[in-house]
């Protein structure tokens, strides 16, 4: 039952519990609303190529939703689901999502796939079905089965697993077959990028690439763990949880 990426119902509690006990989470929670409440009046996201990326505009469209689903989910005002759903249905309209760099794919998709999910029951079906076919098309179709992201030891594999895996898992009833695909490609590559935080959690390609593509390293994990239950081994890599 949506939501179960990343932030259950569950998880909900207990973030609330934390907010009234500890001083931390309540300055996080204040920022997160403050940052939330930013967003409203903005326009949304456009499709603008820089160099070959659009990799600015999909961290973007995903820091948004992430803020705005939190905020919708935490406060329960509607005035956060609806400026979210504006920028999940401006995002699925884009011709395509850019794919020639696919991290910019593995960012937005991840976008859509949480907005998508942490909004299901607040957004019409109508929308649902615009958001979960732009999941599909341009994001879990536009991965070909050899791309090279899936043999690299480096932030690549985990952003673009990371990304396509929270598609797979957000669209799953719905296309089982090609989530299934999707998902067991990703349990198959991603230790690749595991390999490298052995043996005591030191990173090759310095501490930058180190903090996004560890970034979206725990929340492949995170989703795994929220969705099936397990990670599939993949915490336990060496070096990885030092």
């Amino acid at each position: 039952v949506h939501p179960y990426l990343i932030m259950t119902t569950e998880d909900e509690s207990v973030i609330r519990s934390a907010i009234q006990t500890d001083g931390v989470w309540k300055e996080y929670h204040a920022i997160m609303i403050e940052e939330a409440d930013n967003i409203l009046g903005k326009p949304n996201c456009q499709r603008v190529i820089l160099g070959r990326r659009l990799l600015e505009v999909s961290r973007e469209c995903l820091r948004r939703t992430l803020l705005l689903g939190y905020a919708y989910r935490m406060t329960g005002e509607v005035k956060y689901a609806k400026r979210a759903e504006s920028e999940l249905d401006n995002a699925a309209d884009f011709v395509d999502w850019n794919p020639s760099h696919f991290l910019d794919v593995g960012e937005m998709v991840l976008a859509l796939s949480i907005g998508y999910d942490w909004l299901y029951e607040y957004l019409e079906p109508e929308i649902r079905s615009i958001v979960r076919d732009a999941i599909v098309e341009k994001g879990l179709d536009a991965a070909a089965p050899d791309e090279w992201f899936y043999r690299a030891v480096s932030n690549w594999n985990s952003v673009c697993n990371g990304g396509l895996l929270c598609g797979a898992l957000a669209v799953f009833e719905d296309v089982p077959d090609k989530a299934k695909k999707i998902i067991e490609k990703c349990l198959l590559t991603n230790p690749k990028a595991l390999v490298a935080y052995g043996p005591d959690g030191g990173y090759p390609e310095g501490f930058h690439y180190w903090g996004y593509g560890t970034s979206f390293q725990v929340l492949l994990i995170a989703a795994l763990e929220s969705a099936l239950g397990t990670d599939a081994g993949l915490s336990d890599y060496p070096g990885f949880l030092e």
